[in-house]
């Protein structure tokens, strides 16, 4: 039977890590008055490729009954249409609209943005391990020593997020 340690988890390192991140993101977006799930469905059509409802599920990585109602909304906003796909009296495509083309691209600019200043700070050299959390897990792999594990715990995303944690509105689902 598995035993719960104590100490510093990947697992929960990256939940953190993206919670931040997404933090950050509806702080930069906040204008567009859009929920999490809305922003990641929009940032997934952003390419302004046709998609069925369960190949937007697959990239969103939501249920395409949970993506009904985000899709409802979307629509509702004048972001997307919903139109039958050709030889598949079920199927819908979804596309996006010129308001959800200009929404996605804000959205898309945005990420890139934070990822950009996320990974500033890399070294050039691909042997570092920049993050205190890539040490961590290497130590915990066996893979190379850490000077100080202690550091191990947050990611600069996440502690940039946290810094500012105070000043950015919640992330709605």
């Amino acid at each position: 039977m598995n035993e719960v340690t104590p100490g510093w988890s990947a697992l929960l390192a990256l939940q953190r890590a993206t919670h931040a991140t997404l933090q950050v993101l509806a702080a930069e977006i906040a204008d567009l008055g859009l929920t999490g799930s809305e922003i990641n469905a929009l940032a997934n059509l952003a390419d302004g490729r046709s998609r069925s409802v369960s190949e937007l599920g697959r990239a969103a990585g939501t249920r395409p009954t949970t993506l009904t109602s985000v899709l409802d909304r979307l629509e509702r906003r004048g972001h997307i249409t919903r139109s039958p796909r050709l030889g598949d009296r079920r199927g819908v495509l979804i596309e996006l609209t010129p308001s959800g083309r200009h929404a996605a691209a804000t959205i898309r600019l945005a990420i890139t943005g934070i990822e950009q200043r996320a990974l500033a700070p890399l070294p050039a050299e691909p042997d570092v391990a920049p993050f205190p959390w890539q040490d961590a897990a290497r130590q915990h792999s066996g893979q190379k020593e850490v000077n100080d594990p202690a550091d191990a715990s947050r990611c600069p995303v996440e502690q940039a997020a946290t810094n500012r944690a105070d000043r950015r509105p919640a992330v709605r689902h």
